[in-house]
């Protein structure tokens, strides 16, 4: 992919910058309010993200070595329980650290379709997974691929498990976490 090292900081993507809340169905986006196709080493950092009928951040076909940091991303996926927070698909060696995902109708972080090698740091995933319907997705977080790491996240009141596990994924590691309903 020809871009590459893209940097978003301190954005306000999904909402009016004067209240962090549902603009309303007339005014929502309607697909992701982040989405990469294969360009690698970007930031997303210092963002409220939120209210699409999308993914928040969507990192796709080959977006390697992204960092999303000291962000909120919150009430994605509405009508769209398929969608989440936070979309890893067919890309890897991602940092989520000190993010607040937050009430999205799908998971709140999904790596289920990524080759692995993230990183979940110092993160919180409370109360996703509460849309209705044929596939909706209910974790907090839900891993696929190999050698990934949550560390030291706080997984509450998510809709499913606080972190899923995909059968065939290996060598991940779950530490230092908090889960609870």
């Amino acid at each position: 992919a020809g871009a590459s090292r893209a940097l978003l900081d301190r954005c306000v993507l999904g909402t009016p910058a004067a209240s962090f809340a549902d603009p309303g169905a007339g005014a929502r986006s309607g697909g992701g309010n982040v989405r990469v196709l294969g360009a690698d080493d970007g930031i997303v950092t210092h963002c409220l993200i939120g209210f699409a009928a999308g993914s928040g951040v969507a990192l796709t076909a080959g977006s390697d070595r992204w960092l999303v940091s000291g962000s909120e991303i919150r009430g994605n996926a509405i009508g769209n329980p398929a969608r989440d927070g936070i979309s890893i698909e067919s890309s890897a060696s991602v940092t989520v650290r000190g993010v607040l995902v937050a009430g999205q109708e799908g998971c709140g972080i999904d790596a289920r379709a990524s080759s692995g090698a993230n990183k979940f740091e110092n993160c919180t995933a409370t109360g996703n997974g509460v849309g209705t319907g044929a596939g909706v997705e209910t974790p907090g977080i839900r891993l696929g691929g190999a050698d990934s790491r949550v560390d030291r996240c706080v997984l509450n009141a998510n809709h499913g498990a606080g972190v899923l596990v995909v059968p065939g994924s290996s060598g991940n590691v779950l530490t230092r976490n908090s889960i609870y309903a």
